[in-house]
């Protein structure tokens, strides 16, 4: 159950991390079922942003066609919807978040090496984040990366904390480079479920 006050504090705290920005043009392509579309629409429209709203057809067979009549700045897509995707045919496009999936290193290094085939004179940033629903869409991004960096990176806190405790023992902490669970406190963490007492108690 998310209520105002954690999408209210989350988008905020997205759009201080520059995710969202006044004059900015954002594709809206994911599907009103998954949490990333809230974003997509609310997120610009919160700092005097574009939402750029196409046909659900296009976006499966001409996605590359939508970025550029848009004249879209920033999309958010899954690593496999950007595997559609040629960075030579999107020039207008200035900023790439991955999210809902892994990325891999050879993404990584296609996204991070387009800049010389665009034909843009701005460079694309490209970034990685990672996000339950149950923290109001993105709760870490990556900073802008580079060829070298680590796919399997998703970044630093947004609007809240991430520790890496036990799996048995969420009242301890494990040491760097063990294997553990991410537990995510703040406020941009939803209160629970609706009428769901099983996924609630977990």
């Amino acid at each position: 159950l998310a209520e105002h006050r954690q999408v209210a504090t989350a988008f905020e705290a997205q759009a201080q991390q520059g995710m969202f920005q006044r004059g900015r043009r954002m594709l809206q392509v994911a599907t009103y079922s998954f949490d990333p579309s809230i974003a997509d629409m609310l997120g610009p429209l919160l700092v005097g942003g574009v939402v750029c709203i196409p046909r659900e057809d296009e976006v499966l067979t001409e996605l590359a066609a939508v970025i550029r009549r848009f004249q879209v700045d920033v999309i958010d897509i899954t690593p496999s919807v950007a595997n559609l995707l040629d960075p030579a045919e999107i020039p207008t496009l200035k900023e790439l978040r991955l999210g809902g999936e892994a990325v891999t290193a050879a993404q990584l290094a296609r996204w991070t090496s387009s800049s010389s085939s665009r034909r843009s004179s701005s460079p694309l940033e490209f970034h990685n984040s990672y996000g339950p629903s149950e923290c109001c869409v993105t709760a870490a991004l990556t900073p802008p990366l580079h060829a070298s960096a680590d796919p399997l990176n998703f970044g630093v806190p947004v609007g809240c904390r991430m520790v890496i405790v036990h799996p048995d023992d969420p009242r301890r902490l494990v040491a760097l480079g063990l294997v553990g669970e991410l537990a995510i406190q703040g406020p941009i963490v939803t209160r629970g479920y609706l009428n769901n007492p099983g996924a609630q108690a977990k």
